[in-house]
């Protein structure tokens, strides 16, 4: 029984990495900067991806400035997507985020940055 809503976007993430169901595909609708460390902490830890420090990493650098997309696309996937601008983002930045959250794949997607983890 989830503890969610199926109109809470945190629904979709407890359903899609809970093992009885796990769904290699999905995205949830998009969650606030207050909901996204509850989101990660669904998926737990999963290779390198470590719902703590990539919390944190994703917070410091966006904060509420960006809201967020978690989901699976095969591995986890996590999109920020920009609340009132497109995001800019210099080589720099995309290299820090990378190296604090400890993400495989780092791409800009119709003007949302992607990050997933293997």
């Amino acid at each position: 029984m989830s503890k969610y809503g199926d109109s809470n976007p945190l629904y979709a993430i407890e359903k899609g990495y809970k093992e009885s169901t796990r769904f290699l595909m999905f995205h949830s609708t998009q969650i606030e900067a207050e909901q996204l460390q509850e989101a990660l902490d669904i998926i737990g830890g999963y290779n390198d991806f470590d719902s703590k420090k990539v919390g944190q990493a994703l917070l410091e650098m966006f904060g509420e400035d960006c809201r967020y997309i978690v989901g699976r696309e095969y591995s986890v996937v996590v999109y920020v997507v920009p609340k009132h601008t497109e995001l800019h983002f210099w080589v720099d930045d995309l290299v820090t985020i990378k190296e604090k959250a400890v993400i495989d794949e780092v791409a800009v997607v119709n003007g949302r940055l992607r990050l997933w983890w293997d």
